[in-house]
């Protein structure tokens, strides 16, 4: 006699190993979809705290020496903690002030300002890299990147990198580490380092 159809032990087999592999297929998607955004998450990461290393680089480039600017390089270091939701996140909270020549807008003059730079925790709220421009009694800040959790400031001493002092003479070389993180994903973290030459006399 021939047979028609399945037994319901067939069946159950058939389902079984369907299951099996919708499972493995939506993990995998799922496992896919994560990394995608992890990669852009990333890149957006590094977008910013590269944009972040050109402005120091910019003012950098615009460094006053001692003796033209009479001083005003500033340096301390520090550690913070940074709490969200799933923990703690303790990162290099270091800040500087170079002497620059800034050009005034108006006169289109180059006039001497102190720039400084800082991590700004923002009340609770995602903290963000500062940059403060003083002249005199006027100062005038901006927040150069948002997501910047940590900052480290490194000097070279012709001998090796070392960290400074708040009597620190202005570095001939400078080297800044940014710590990024991002809002939506803390577990997504970037760090990005790059080197600073100061040409002054």
């Amino acid at each position: 006699m021939k047979r028609r159809g399945f037994t319901l032990l067939e069946l159950l087999v058939v389902l079984s190993i369907l299951g099996v592999v919708s499972t493995i297929g939506v993990t995998m998607l799922f496992r896919i979809m994560d990394h995608w955004d992890r990669t852009t998450r990333t890149m957006v990461l590094e977008l910013l705290a590269g944009n972040a290393l050109n402005a120091i680089r910019e003012d950098c480039a615009r460094t006053l020496s001692s003796k033209t600017s009479g001083g005003g390089f500033k340096y301390s270091r520090s550690q913070a903690e940074y709490e969200y939701p799933f923990g703690v996140v303790r990162c290099d909270n270091d800040q500087m002030t170079l002497p620059v020549a800034e050009r005034n807008l108006r006169s289109r003059e180059w006039t001497r300002k102190n720039v400084s730079y800082s991590v700004d925790w923002n009340g609770g709220n995602m903290p963000r890299l500062m940059r403060k421009s003083t002249e005199g009694d006027n100062s005038f800040g901006m927040a150069v990147a948002e997501g910047v959790i940590g900052m480290r400031i490194e000097l070279h001493d012709d001998r090796e990198w070392v960290r400074g002092s708040m009597n620190t003479p202005l570095p001939k070389i400078l080297r800044v580490s940014l710590t990024m993180m991002d809002p939506a994903r803390p577990d997504i973290t970037v760090t990005r380092t790059a080197t600073f030459n100061l040409h002054v006399n």
